[in-house]
């Protein structure tokens, strides 16, 4: 057992060391900041405009990975009259992607990925491995709204 033991303990770094997994965090809470900026002007701004009276908050939810630990990202809540929808952040270990948040109301739950491929947020349409990204945008969150509410 010592022999093995000692072989292990000297074997090349394992696939974790290998990825910087502190910058992919603070790549993503930096993405997260920008996602919410996106959700104000395409979503908040529109509940506005269309007469809604609107509140928002966001508050500390705790996200523990593999290999980065506990960490405290804020999600971010609005209520436009009766209209209650959270942007839940789900985190970073995502496959094909840099994170991932749900948009979650009515019961349902709308899956929103940080694209490894072009570092854009992405709503997911569908499930694996049928899916498809669509790019998230105004027109985009309307067709949400309108398969939803």
């Amino acid at each position: 057992m010592i022999d093995f033991l000692v072989e292990k303990r000297n074997d090349k770094p394992s696939f974790s060391d290998n990825i910087k997994w502190n910058k992919n965090k603070d790549a993503y809470i930096i993405a997260l900041n920008e996602l919410y900026k996106l959700v104000d002007k395409f979503l908040v701004n529109n509940f506005k405009k269309a007469g809604y009276k609107v509140k928002t908050r966001k508050e500390k939810t705790n996200i523990t990975e593999v290999f980065i630990g506990y960490y405290e990202v804020d999600k971010y809540l609005i209520v436009a009259d009766n209209i209650e929808i959270t942007f839940l952040p789900m985190g970073t270990i995502i496959a094909s992607a840099n994170g991932r948040v749900d948009m979650v109301f009515n019961f349902e739950s709308i899956k929103i990925i940080l694209n490894e491929a072009d570092n854009k947020w992405k709503i997911v349409e569908g499930i694996a491995p049928f899916f498809k990204l669509k790019d998230f945008n105004e027109k985009n969150l309307l067709k949400i709204l309108k398969d939803n509410l």
